[in-house]
């Protein structure tokens, strides 16, 4: 398989997507003096479209990265982008349906009883499309976060915003899980269709979990040299960080180089770096 491949197939269904949720709000958007329930669908839509845009350049920009195709590879993201894609087909489908006797200047008042009456299957459509939201945005967080931590120094602040990240998947999971529980008032194919949504939501931030998990820190590190009465280090000096993935460079000190890569307690670092010795 093609390594960037998965890269590339989230890009694409990513900009599907996007495309849907415009096209959507394009439609919706035309109606005038629209109920408050497609009020609120049109500021959903907006605010799906821009995370999907947002999730689709971070993918572009980082497509040759190794880090972000493990990532993608650990997650079932593009069902969730399929998801939101089929929502928003489904949902601009049955909008056209109840507005087919309204126009661009008037919301025909045939079409305003067939909206109230449907009002049940447009905040279902809310609630699912804020539910792939909420999701995509934590995934784009945790990727953003994922991939800054290669580099970052940072490992106090780092380590806070895993543990936020971490924490936010897990109370959303938890409220999707919730919501399995709640009545439906519709028919079985649309429990069922709830049912599903949810489930896929529930397993994509349940697998963003362990993979921010995974890689809740890391330091990269490149290349060293220091001759001569050299001294060197790299690394964390101070308390113990657990789970810190460091990746390092070559390091050449010679002659009378002290040399440290890692990790290093602040009462050995003093040992070693404390005092040098005169020639």
């Amino acid at each position: 398989m093609d390594p960037l491949s998965v890269t590339a197939s989230a890009i694409a269904i990513a900009a599907l997507a996007a495309q849907s949720c415009k096209q959507t709000y394009s439609l919706i958007s035309g109606i005038t003096d629209a109920p408050q329930s497609i009020t609120h669908s049109q500021n959903l839509l907006i605010q799906t479209e821009d995370s999907l845009v947002a999730l689709e350049q971070l993918v572009t920009n980082n497509k040759t990265s190794a880090i972000l195709e493990s990532t993608l590879r650990a997650i079932s993201l593009e069902r969730t982008l399929k998801s939101t894609r089929d929502i928003c087909s489904d949902f601009s489908a049955a909008v056209a349906n109840i507005t087919k006797h309204s126009t661009d200047t008037k919301f025909s008042f045939r079409d305003r009883i067939s909206v109230h009456l449907r009002e049940g299957k447009i905040n279902g459509f809310n609630q699912q499309l804020s539910d792939c939201r909420r999701t995509l945005v934590l995934v784009l967080g945790s990727i953003n976060l994922i991939l800054s931590s290669r580099t970052s120094e940072d490992i106090e602040r780092l380590r806070e915003e895993f543990q936020a990240q971490e924490t936010a998947l897990w109370d959303l999971n938890t409220q999707l899980r919730n919501q399995l529980s709640l009545p439906v008032p519709d028919t079985e194919t649309k429990i069922e269709q709830n049912s599903d949504l949810s489930l896929t939501l529930q397993d994509l931030c349940k697998e963003t979990l362990a993979a921010t998990e995974a890689k809740r820190t890391g330091q990269r590190f490149g290349d060293m040299l220091i001759e001569d009465r050299s001294m060197a280090m790299q690394g964390i000096v101070g308390n113990r960080q657990e789970g810190v993935e460091q990746t390092f460079g070559k390091l050449t000190a010679t002659k009378e180089s002290r040399a440290f890569q890692g990790q290093m307690s602040s009462e050995a670092f003093a040992a070693m770096f404390g005092g040098r010795s005169s020639t």
